[in-house]
């Protein structure tokens, strides 16, 4: 799982979630009204879809699961095969078995990724935090609203201390462009962002009906809606 670790990579990436490496994500999952999901790398028995218990014993509602290990391969599913789902949620692997397991390349990974944006519905995946600072993540961070930390997992039976490496829950949205991250630390209570209607960057709201990140915006969205009403130009 990490690439310090003198342990031998498990067979497709599988390393069974933690209850606790889940856990922070559910108050943003409730934030986004996600009802229904779909696990698309859920993993063989007897493991199979550790997340996803955690996830419906929180009480969300899994309507797809599948894992290449039993013949659904996550690359070729369609709108449809989600059934409808709110979001996607995962821990993916992040290397086809010919690249290098302590290499940096992430092939899976990045495809995987793709993959959901083309799919159209949001989707968290579980990654090691530090694929925030990669040149191959570049492409997908302007669809990711959000970062969730979660606390160090112990990935390995057996292990007497936790990963080397920190994780993160990730977000990627099609619909969001604004090329800003959140990074939410895992013991922070949830605060609301917003998306100033005037220069389109997120801001914590004082006022749950606030809608502009300064007075400045306010200002400018007030002198536009001027402009607008008289049909001229104000100097």
């Amino acid at each position: 799982m990490g690439k310090r670790s003198s342990y031998p990579r498990a067979p497709r990436d599988l390393y069974p979630t933690p209850r606790r490496g889940a856990e922070p994500l559910f108050q943003f999952l409730r934030r986004d009204r996600v009802r229904t999901f779909a696990e698309f790398c859920a993993g063989p028995s007897p493991d199979k879809y550790q997340l996803v218990q955690h996830l419906e014993a929180a009480g969300f509602r899994a309507v797809y699961a599948g894992d290449i290990a039993t013949g659904r391969d996550a690359l070729t599913l369609t709108r449809a095969d989600l059934n409808g789902a709110d979001a996607i949620v995962t821990n993916p692997p992040t290397k086809h078995e010919w690249e290098n397991p302590k290499g940096s390349t992430t092939h899976l990974l990045c495809d995987l990724i793709q993959h959901g944006l083309d799919l159209g519905v949001p989707a968290w995946l579980l990654i090691a935090h530090d694929f925030v600072t990669s040149l191959k993540a570049t492409p997908y961070l302007k669809y990711c609203p959000d970062i969730v930390v979660i606390p160090r997992m112990k990935w390995f039976p057996g292990s007497k201390s936790g990963a080397m490496d920190s994780f993160s829950w990730f977000k990627f949205d099609p619909a969001y462009r604004l090329g800003t991250t959140v990074v939410h630390h895992r013991d922070a209570s949830l605060t609301s962002v917003s998306t100033c209607q005037c220069c389109g960057r997120p801001f914590e709201p004082v006022r749950s009906s606030a809608r502009f990140c300064s007075d400045r915006c306010r200002q400018r969205a007030h002198r536009a809606h001027q402009e607008d009403a008289a049909g001229v130009t104000m100097p």
